[in-house]
């Protein structure tokens, strides 16, 4: 090892060549983005202005006519056509994006604005607006407004713990 590359700290591993670093310094190196793709369409997601409450109507219309738009995906075009995420099923949230007009946080997507250039997209994006009945937003566990769900309830992933004897009993076993 010398001075640029000091030995490995005992939970690092050994160190590796990295047979890229000459290409990624030099500029040479290929990524995705630099792959043309025919007839890509770009996107642009429209986020809520509150962080509770109810969207009670969205302005298309501006957006819609922005040269390069090619349409705009909200919860009315797709209503029906998307499966809700199901509780614990997902890594994340299971709250997913146009599954009805209830805001649950700030900066939700409400819409998605689909164009021919990354500039179309965005300008249609800047020309959506939209009109909430705004709720006061629960900002801790506690806070009026938030509701506790037991996860054995909400989820089939979970039914086993609803259960408390049979985990006792296997917790004895082991």
């Amino acid at each position: 090892m010398n001075e640029a590359a000091p030995p490995a700290k005992e939970n690092m591993g050994e160190p590796l060549p990295r047979i890229d670093a000459r290409l990624k310094v030099t500029g040479k190196a290929p990524y995705p983005a630099d792959i043309p793709v025919n007839n890509l369409a770009h996107g642009m997601l429209v986020t809520s202005a509150v962080a509770r409450g109810r969207l009670t109507s969205l302005h298309l219309n501006e957006a819609r006519a922005v040269p390069g738009v090619i349409d705009v995906i909200t919860h009315e075009t797709v209503e029906g056509e998307l499966e809700a995420p199901e509780f614990g099923a997902s890594g994340s949230t299971s709250i997913g994006p146009f599954h009805g007009t209830k805001i649950w946080y700030d900066g939700q997507i409400i819409a998605l604005v689909l164009a021919e250039t990354i500039e179309a997209a965005r300008e249609g994006a800047m020309r959506i607006s939209a009109d909430y009945e705004a709720e006061k937003p629960s900002t801790t566990f506690d806070s009026e407004g938030t509701e506790t769900v037991a996860a054995a309830e909400a989820s089939k992933q979970f039914k086993e713990a609803a259960n408390p004897a049979r985990f006792r009993k296997r917790s004895r076993q082991h």
